[in-house]
């Protein structure tokens, strides 16, 4: 921590990055010091006293605290990379928590956007599940930007391997209504040639309801007409399940061809979807 902060400033500071959330009164002595000694050297105490403490919450509060300090002000560039530095250092952390905690945290520092994109495709194949959430969710505040990086990890089996394609199509569930007509057809056609191949069942389901539900209309119920033709057991199954997630009237239309495919299993799930998607609409 700063040496140039007198004793009773650095408890301050200590007991602000500790208890954020429940500063009370002493958020005024807080605000008190940022008067005195000026945002960027309070900013960088604030971020030098986590950085020695590396617990999860401090961490956090560090991070949160140095976001109030700037509020709308533009954060000096000296400010911003220690809040980057301090981020990176922490998705590093051998503590599930921390790595975390930093990952959605990196929303809050201004600027490196590539490094930022960079990390939270990393943070992508952590071994830690909540990592992985935090990071897809992340990646989705990045923007349209995301998408292209997004698309060729779809098609990354690293990423399948750890069970992050549920979180890549999540990020790009977000994302959809900043596509163009064009785009949303292409990648469309991606998720469908990638479905099959999906390792894990839940992410499997999951890019099942992107083209049901997310997509849907026309082009979602054409790709999932496709797909349940094309495979058998459990890749059939979930795209016919899919079809229960597209506008009605648009699934009714496919269900009813796919009812008289000359196929025998085609037939059987076609009529098992148009039978519960009768049931859920006399149940509205």
């Amino acid at each position: 921590m700063d040496q140039g902060l007198s004793e009773q400033d650095k408890k301050t500071l200590w007991r602000a990055v500790q208890r954020w959330d429940r500063l009370g009164d002493k958020g005024k002595r807080f605000a008190s010091l940022v008067s005195r000694w000026g945002r960027g050297k309070v900013a960088l105490s604030v971020l030098s006293c986590a950085a020695e403490c590396r617990d999860a919450e401090v961490l956090e509060n560090a991070l949160h605290a140095t976001n109030w300090i700037y509020e709308s002000r533009r954060v000096p560039a000296r400010v911003a990379a220690a809040m980057k530095d301090l981020a990176f250092s922490a998705m590093a952390s051998a503590d599930r928590r921390v790595r975390q905690i930093a990952v959605d945290c990196l929303e809050l520092i201004p600027n490196y956007e590539r490094e930022k994109a960079d990390a939270l495709f990393r943070m992508l194949l952590d071994r830690a599940k909540g990592v992985r959430v935090a990071a897809g969710w992340a990646v989705a505040a990045l923007g349209p930007s995301a998408i292209p990086r997004l698309v060729r990890a779809l098609r990354d089996s690293r990423y399948d391997k750890v069970g992050s394609t549920f979180n890549i199509l999540m990020a790009l569930d977000w994302l959809l209504q900043e596509l163009t007509p064009a785009r949303t057809r292409r990648l469309t056609r991606q998720i469908g040639e990638r479905l099959p191949d999906i390792r894990d069942d839940e992410s499997q389901w999951k890019a099942s309801e992107t083209l049901g539900k997310h997509i849907g209309g026309e082009i979602g119920a054409q790709v999932l007409t496709g797909l349940i033709v094309r495979h058998t057991g459990k890749v059939r199954r979930l795209c016919a399940d899919g079809m229960l997630y597209v506008e009605p009237s648009v699934a009714r239309k496919h269900l009813l061809q796919l009812a008289n495919h000359p196929n025998r299993s085609v037939r059987v799930v076609a009529k098992q979807r148009l039978k519960k998607l009768r049931a859920t609409k006399r149940g509205e």
